[in-house]
């Protein structure tokens, strides 16, 4: 009887005494809500000096590349390609260039629709390349 007496008495403590510890450690107010786009803003700066766009090195290959080999567009009998900061076109003849029909394209005397398909052709032979001498308006 003695040790059932002993044992109600310590449930009975631990209880209060648990009881007690749970309203001390209660935090009142509101708890704090970090969302994902809180978070991301907390480390941009951090994630920013982590991860760098890797350049691509200079070898000798890469320059001969650039320097012996140009892009062209191909439409229909013609072929266009920029030469010295100009479109140039000239016509096809037998999947070969004829270089006697070698001309800079004039965009002054073209019309809307000629004009639009210049403005593709030249996007597409600039896709890609830094420092186009672009100018970005600002």
């Amino acid at each position: 009887m003695e040790y059932i007496l002993g044992s109600i008495i310590t449930l009975l403590s631990l209880f209060v005494f648990s009881k007690m510890i749970n309203k001390t450690t209660q935090v009142k107010g509101p708890t704090p809500i970090f969302s994902q786009s809180r978070a991301v803003y907390l480390v941009k700066e951090y994630v920013k000096e982590i991860i760098k766009a890797k350049e691509k090195p200079k070898t000798q290959s890469t320059e001969h590349v650039k320097k012996n080999s140009f892009k062209a567009f191909f439409w229909e009998n013609n072929v266009y390609w920029i030469e010295n900061g100009f479109l140039v076109t000239a016509k096809l003849v037998n999947k070969q260039i004829d270089e006697s029909t070698k001309k800079r394209v004039d965009t002054h005397t073209l019309n809307k629709v000629e004009l639009d398909k210049i403005t593709f052709i030249v996007d597409k032979l600039t896709e890609g390349n830094k420092n186009d001498s672009g100018n970005p308006g600002k």
